[in-house]
């Protein structure tokens, strides 16, 4: 699976299509792609390599046509694991005072981490040129599910072996420009994956910090009401 994001008109599709010359006549128009499921299948069995260009159209059709699209999604990236995914950047700007339109934003970026988290490949667009965008690997608070933000940790041995693992693969082709957050985490990952070249980290993508909950998991905070109303919010 792999998702491409950038600006309208910045060469997205062209740039996928330069990646992926077997993709060629295999590009399906969000807004050309049904909103149910059993239409959805139909149109997707008529490519061999199907990619999904203006995925936030299509989004946007679900919603005016009230159906379910968190579930529709989640089938849809279980059945095709495959898949390729292009979609707009929608968030930045003014916030819309049409319900629908926020919700329309909301939805389409909520969906578009629940892509990332899955694809093996996620890149921005600018230009036509690409931004590819890189999580360090798995450090002993992420193997416990603990909120890891601004505390300083090295990368655990199983983190390490999923860097080594990708530095292997063709995606990871020798960037021109290598910016990373200065946290211990991020220049390690960034040592295993581009070893030898310069790295600029850059202050402002430090981690958040998760105040009182640091370091702890939901394990710690259940029973903290403060805690509930936070996850209860989806905020």
């Amino acid at each position: 699976m792999e998702l491409f994001l950038g600006g309208c008109y910045q060469g997205k599709k062209e740039y996928v299509l330069k990646l992926h010359p077997e993709c060629k006549g295999q590009v399906i128009e969000g807004e050309n792609l049904p909103a149910d499921w059993d239409g959805m299948i139909k149109e997707l069995q008529e490519f061999e390599n199907p990619v999904i260009n203006h995925l936030h159209l299509w989004i946007r059709k679900c919603l005016e046509q009230q159906t379910d699209v968190e579930l529709l999604a989640d089938k849809l990236l279980e059945t095709y694991p495959g898949l390729i995914f292009i979609c707009d950047e929608i968030g930045n700007g003014i916030v819309p005072m049409d319900a629908l339109e926020r919700d329309y934003r909301e939805r389409t970026g909520r969906l578009q981490i629940r892509i990332a988290e899955k694809a093996e490949r996620v890149e921005r667009i600018v230009c036509g040129i690409n931004l590819l965008l890189i999580r360090h690997g798995k450090t002993p608070s992420n193997r416990e599910h603990r909120y890891l933000g601004v505390t300083e940790e090295a990368l655990s041995g199983e983190g390490r072996k999923q860097l080594e693992i990708l530095a292997e693969k063709d995606i990871l082709k020798k960037p021109w420009l290598l910016f990373i957050s200065p946290m211990l985490r991020c220049q390690e990952s960034a040592g295993i994956l581009f070893p030898g070249k310069k790295a600029y980290p850059i202050e402002e993508w430090r981690e958040m910090n998760f105040g009182a909950y640091e370091g702890k998991n939901y394990e710690d905070l259940k029973n903290d009401s403060y805690y509930q109303k936070w996850i209860d919010s989806g905020t």
